[in-house]
C-alpha cells in the first residue's frame, strides 16, 4: 500500500467528507494531526464529521482542540455552537 503526506491525507479527508465517507474522513484527519497536531483546520473538520455521525460531545472536544490553536477560528466556533 503506498504511504500518502499528511498533506494528501488532508486533501482526501474532504474529499471523502463531500460525499458523506465519515468514518474514513476521520482516519484521513487523524493522520493529518498526527504529522501536524496544530492544523487547526483538520480538528474542526473531525469534529463535523463527528457531529454527522451523531456524536456532538466528542465534535466539541475537537471543535474546542481547533479552537485552542486558533482562537479566531470562525467555523470552529460556529459549529461548537452547532453541535
Amino acid at each position: 500500500m503506498k504511504s500518502c503526506s499528511w498533506q494528501e491525507q488532508f486533501r482526501k479527508g474532504n474529499c471523502l467528507a463531500n460525499r458523506g465517507d465519515h468514518v474514513e474522513t476521520i482516519k484521513c484527519f487523524l493522520v493529518t494531526i498526527r504529522h501536524n497536531p496544530e492544523h487547526a483546520m483538520a480538528w474542526n473538520n473531525i469534529g463535523v464529521a463527528k457531529l454527522c455521525l451523531s456524536k456532538p460531545d466528542e465534535a466539541v472536544i475537537a471543535f474546542e482542540k481547533a479552537l485552542e490553536i486558533d482562537p479566531d477560528y470562525r467555523d470552529a466556533l460556529h459549529n461548537t455552537a452547532l453541535a
